[in-house]
């Protein structure tokens, strides 16, 4: 596949497989929108993309897959500002651009591929100025910027419409008031949070530190949470405030028991604990079977991290969507997309 000048124009060969994914918000002819294109983070293509469609999921917008390998997904759907929810996306390109009589600036990004970038920007500069007649170049503050992903050999050249600068080593769990090494990486926790397809509110029943409330609070969503550990609780609550996050309800109590504190919320996210962090119900008898009949009972999506493989239909939940999360190399984290 390659795109040409400014037009995005697409030349799709034998090579390409074209995929229309399974979902409630296609419509069979998307003529009047666009073309996206989400540069995913190499660390979790799978993740990165399946976050891509829960945002278009859950903001209700029409859209049809039209390709996808590693890091590149390219999407018929128009542009919506909450993108910028999105935490395993580098950057979201029109294909379907035309440049201004503005400052421009091309850059190119090699993924899998062998080729010489500064020859290839030049060209792509030279044919877009031969183009628009003449747009005045400016390599440092460009007023539109143009990027040229060459993965596997194809080329994919668009106009960059969301920029994601990578802020999220500041909310490391190690630079919170307080401090617990089980907490969730701050991109992941956010990811989750979009998988769970919360467009309101959020509840983690099991919220330690308050990891993924602090990435659901930072979004702009109402948070709650519940941890048996009064600990715990006044530590999330330190650091939700430490961030500026006020909206939230947070209590100390029995995740097998979460409809006395909360009669229904919108959706659950939660990251369970595992070893020493595991005392997360009163009981102790099946901690993790007490704790999914209770989510059960007061939302309808969930995502959930496991240690290890559960069967989540038993608790008569069905499972969208399985990845595994290496954490590292003894260690897997099996994150469920329920509904």
């Amino acid at each position: 596949m390659k795109m040409h000048g400014s037009r995005g124009v697409v030349q799709i060969t034998s090579e390409i497989r074209l995929i229309i994914k399974d979902n409630p918000f296609i419509i069979p002819h998307l003529c009047c929108f666009m073309r996206l294109l989400f540069y995913l983070s190499g660390e979790h293509p799978l993740l990165a993309e399946a976050e891509v469609r829960a945002l278009f999921e859950t903001y209700e917008q029409p859209w049809k897959t039209l390709f996808f390998d590693h890091q590149v997904a390219i999407y018929e759907v128009d542009f919506f500002p909450e993108l910028s929810r999105l935490s395993m996306t580098h950057q979201v390109l029109n294909l379907d651009f035309s440049l201004e009589k503005k400052t421009f600036r091309v850059r190119v990004k090699r993924i899998l591929s062998d080729v010489n970038s500064l020859q290839l920007e030049k060209k792509i500069a030279d044919d877009l100025q031969k183009e628009y007649g003449g747009l005045p170049v400016d390599l440092e503050t460009p007023e539109q910027k143009v990027y040229c992903i060459v993965q596997k050999g194809k080329e994919f050249v668009g106009r960059t419409v969301m920029d994601f600068p990578y802020m999220y080593e500041e909310r490391k769990p190690q630079y919170r008031p307080y401090f617990h090494p089980s907490s969730l990486h701050p991109r992941i926790a956010r990811a989750l949070v979009n998988l769970g397809r919360c467009k309101k509110e959020v509840l983690d029943p099991f919220c330690g530190t308050g990891g993924i409330l602090i990435e659901a609070g930072l979004m702009g969503l109402t948070v709650k949470g519940l941890d048996i550990s009064e600990e715990m609780v006044t530590g999330t609550k330190q650091n939700l405030e430490h961030f500026g996050i006020t909206d939230y309800q947070i209590f100390q109590g029995d995740a097998g028991n979460i409809e006395s504190y909360f009669s229904e919320v919108d959706a659950v996210v939660t990251d369970l604990p595992y070893g020493r962090a595991s005392r997360i119900v009163s009981s102790g008898n099946d901690l993790y079977f007490e704790a999914f009949q209770s989510i059960r009972e007061i939302t309808k999506r969930a995502c959930i991290v496991c240690p290890h493989p559960y069967n989540f239909e038993s608790q008569d939940f069905t499972v969208k969507e399985r990845f595994v999360l290496r954490v590292h190399k003894s260690l897997n984290r099996y994150i469920y997309v329920l509904s």
